[in-house]
């Protein structure tokens, strides 16, 4: 795996603090994302889940397209946000060997969570196969006495391994926010300090509280 890249976040006009981005994200609903869940028992009696988005493609509606290019020989106003609707969602079976991505949620909001579910949507638009973890307790019932803990990675490399066994020819890619960064970020580390190797082919941190005890001390203060 490549060295990381830094990138700078330029938050939109109107969403210039994280309460307002956070606001708009409850209120925006997406496209209902379609899952098939795989259960994982632990060894000690927990369980975890992956939620699978059924695959789709986004394939021309040629009947949308012939009225757009007659409304255009006829002088009509060019609307581009009909234009996008030439594209139809259309589920199908994808080959073995298809990318994954691997979805880690924060610490509110599993699978159905509004922003993984927005997350599971781009993903598929550029043709990943796309898996979201749920964590103990997270879109699952409670089974054992211990109960979601982020500083132990052991639940997330169960996960993990068990996506890579299924799909041995696909590469993999992880994706986390908040917390769900921090976690994956750090099972990353691990694995390359470890094993001086790690099977995703790429990683993705998004609002990431790479240290958290500053960010706890930061919420209290406010």
């Amino acid at each position: 795996m490549q060295k990381s890249d830094i990138m700078n976040f330029s938050p939109t006009v109107y969403l210039f603090t994280g309460l307002l981005q956070t606001a708009f994200n409850s209120f925006r609903k997406p496209k209902q994302v379609n899952y098939n869940r795989e259960y994982i028992k632990l060894q000690d009696g927990g369980q975890i889940s992956l939620d699978w988005a059924k695959p789709i493609t986004y394939q021309k509606d040629e009947n949308i397209e012939n009225i757009y290019n007659i409304n255009q020989k006829n002088n009509k106003s060019n609307n581009d946000n009909f234009k996008k609707e030439f594209r139809i969602e259309r589920e199908y079976e994808p080959q073995n060997d298809q990318k994954i991505m691997f979805i880690v949620h924060g610490l509110t909001g599993g699978s159905d969570g509004n922003y993984i579910q927005q997350l599971v949507r781009t993903c598929q638009k550029n043709g990943f196969r796309v898996v979201a973890y749920n964590s103990r307790g997270v879109n699952n019932q409670m089974t054992s006495p211990m109960p979601n803990n982020g500083v132990d990675l052991s639940d997330l490399d169960i996960a993990l391994n068990k996506v890579k066994e299924r799909y041995p020819e696909a590469p993999v890619f992880a994706v986390g926010t908040s917390f769900g960064g921090n976690q994956i970020l750090r099972w990353t580390a691990q694995q390359q300090k470890e094993n001086g190797y790690c099977f995703l082919k790429g990683v993705i941190g998004l609002s990431v509280p790479f240290d958290v005890q500053n960010v706890m001390n930061n919420m209290d203060a406010k």
